[in-house]
């Protein structure tokens, strides 16, 4: 369980987040945004599993949105890849997967879109093509979409920090894998945003303690 989400309106595309930087085996080894923003493309990434959104966006090609969102296949791959070699005995559960969420307000249909690419996840159903980029319609937000309501009447200091802190009460494999902070990132057509939603009084070197609220 890991806390990003996606939600596409008719003027604006969120990603929310949390900023707990966890091991496989729980224990949070940094507490930074999980979220990278290409600010000349109007698109911002998140992931989940073993990537670092920061490299990606810094290694898009700066040409156009198409050309960057064609690349990413491409790196997934490469971070797969790397995974594998790194931890061999994560392989048989799938934990060497990787997950990307990208918003964008798209140059050519001059609208917000949000956008999914994955090597395997199991949210994704058994008719998932991995490497295959899904344009996600309005959400995506494993376990708690049904929290959404309207995508369109979203409001990211409420809803987000309200969804945020239900997802940090679900468990996985023994262990809670959301916390830190909370944050919600933006996109429209003027640009990408970032605010922070909640925080919590987690710490680096410990296992997540969901029943601290957030503050």
């Amino acid at each position: 369980m890991t806390a990003i989400g996606l939600i596409v309106g008719t003027d604006s595309v969120h990603l929310i987040s949390d900023g707990a930087l966890c091991g496989a085996d729980g224990v949070i080894q940094g507490i930074a945004s999980k979220v990278a923003i290409a600010t000349h493309l109007r698109m911002a990434i998140v992931g989940t599993g073993r990537i670092n959104p920061v490299e990606i966006a810094a290694a898009l090609p700066a040409s156009s949105q198409d050309a960057a969102m064609r690349r990413l296949p491409s790196y997934l791959f490469e971070q797969r890849r790397k995974n594998a070699a790194d931890a061999p005995h994560l392989e048989a559960d799938g934990r060497n997967n990787v997950t990307l969420l990208a918003a964008i307000w798209a140059d050519d249909t001059d609208r917000a879109e949000g956008w999914i690419i994955s090597t395997g996840h199991p949210f994704l159903g058994p008719d998932y093509v991995p490497y295959t980029l899904c344009e996600v319609e309005q959400v995506w937000m494993p376990q708690t979409a049904s929290l959404i309501g309207r995508p369109d009447r979203f409001r990211p200091q409420i809803d987000g920090s309200r969804i945020l802190n239900e997802q940090r009460r679900i468990g996985q494999r023994g262990r809670y894998w959301v916390g830190g902070f909370g944050e919600a990132t933006t996109v429209t057509v003027g640009g990408v945003t970032k605010e922070r939603l909640c925080e919590w009084p987690d710490i680096v070197g410990a296992v997540i303690d969901p029943p601290r609220l957030a503050t």
